[in-house]
């Protein structure tokens, strides 16, 4: 019984968690966790999630130093219907790292790098009277990456910490009071998560699970504390 309230009270937190953000234009994307090791070895990633679809990319320029990209893109369903809130989202990033094998099986990484993004959110209140919120804007992302990881032929799984300063350029909200924010104060992020893969060699299905919490005050923006995503993984050398 016991057990049985302890999934309720985690279905309940998730949710209210997923649902904080009112209108979200910041939404985390997945940790990129190359994990390469030989020089010219290349891993391309597909994933689809919560916070939509990405596409990630990671080299080694030298043995255990990398270069990685991801591309994230949510679906735009404002025209769906127009009762419920939607969003949009589209979001880029660059950065590099090295990583460390202390043990065969496990596997050390630090990184940082920059990324680019904007969102659009919509909520429809229903309170006494239906009223829409919607908000947008682009923003800056420069970050650091590290990650723990137990890596052999069929699994990995490991733990990513990261830190983003979150910077909007401008933010315009329209609601019961229209107001444009042409000089917002950029926010500390702590994102931490969680992933396993799971396959052959060089080929791996994965899913990935994190979270994306302010450091201090409430930001002067709404986002989506929650990701999950899944996809698959492939590994190659280009040499």
């Amino acid at each position: 019984m016991i057990r049985k309230y302890r999934c309720y009270g985690l279905a309940v937190l998730i949710i209210v968690w997923f649902v904080s953000g009112c209108a979200p234009i910041y939404l985390s994307s997945t940790h990129n966790t190359p994990m390469l090791d030989n020089q010219g070895d290349l891993k391309i990633s597909g994933k689809v999630g919560f916070n939509g679809g990405e596409v990630q990319a990671a080299y080694a320029v030298r043995d255990n130093t990398h270069l990685f990209g991801s591309f994230i893109s949510s679906i735009d369903n404002s025209d769906a219907d127009e009762e419920v809130d939607s969003s949009q989202h589209t979001y880029f990033e660059l950065g590099g790292g090295r990583s460390w094998r202390p043990e065969n099986w496990l596997v050390i990484e630090a990184s940082g790098g920059m990324g680019l993004g904007s969102g659009r959110g919509r909520t429809i209140f229903l309170v006494d009277t239906s009223l829409e919120r919607h908000a947008e804007g682009s923003y800056i992302k420069p970050f650091m990456q590290s990650n723990l990881a137990i890596q052999t032929r069929v699994m990995d799984l490991g733990f990513v910490n990261r830190l983003a300063l979150i910077n909007f350029d401008e933010i315009t909200e329209t609601g019961r009071n229209p107001e444009i924010n042409t000089d917002p104060s950029g926010s500390i992020f702590y994102e931490p998560g969680v992933f396993a893969q799971l396959g052959w060699d060089r080929l791996k299905f994965n899913a990935h699970m994190g979270f994306s919490r302010p450091l201090g005050s409430q930001p002067e923006f709404d986002y989506n504390p929650f990701m999950l995503s899944f996809g698959v993984s492939f590994r190659f050398s280009t040499r």
